[in-house]
């Protein structure tokens, strides 16, 4: 039972069937009393996405836990993902959120030179864990901002 308000559905990956695409988290609002049925579709992983893809999704954050679009990120270092691309780079979107399709394993995200670095500290590195089958979420939330003088 939940009183009126805004809530955060999100699932756990460990509990989390692996022949499944993992929803992305979503909010929703509850304005009346009674029963509210909430349909979530969930799409089935074609067979050699389950062997070795994972996704990993990465939410930036303000000191004010707002989100932050254009954040250019890159996952270093000899990684696979579908379509061998030569680099592997993803921008947050306007929830503040930016995704890979990568092989299973340890991968390091790094920071992209953007307008933004201008205003926020970034971290050098990022380390991320990604399970084939699975969706991977981290929340970074920015340690402050750049004096600008």
């Amino acid at each position: 039972e939940l009183d009126r308000g805004t809530f955060r559905l999100a699932f756990n990956s460990l509990y989390f069937p692996s022949d499944y695409r993992m929803p992305a988290p979503f909010y929703f609002d509850l304005e009346t009393p009674g029963t509210t049925i909430i349909t979530v579709n969930i799409d089935k992983l074609p067979e050699d996405d389950r062997e070795s893809w994972g996704i990993a999704e990465l939410e930036i954050l303000d000191i004010n836990n707002s989100p932050v679009s254009g954040i250019g990120l890159s996952i270093e270092g000899g990684v696979d993902a579908p379509g061998n691309p030569d680099e592997i780079i993803s921008y947050t979107n306007s929830e503040g959120i930016a995704v890979f399709k990568i092989n299973r394993g340890s991968h390091k995200v790094k920071f992209l030179d953007s307008n933004l670095i201008e205003q926020f500290e970034f971290p050098s590195l990022l380390n991320i864990e990604v399970d084939a089958g699975k969706t991977t979420r981290y929340t970074l939330r920015l340690a402050g901002i750049k004096n600008s003088r």
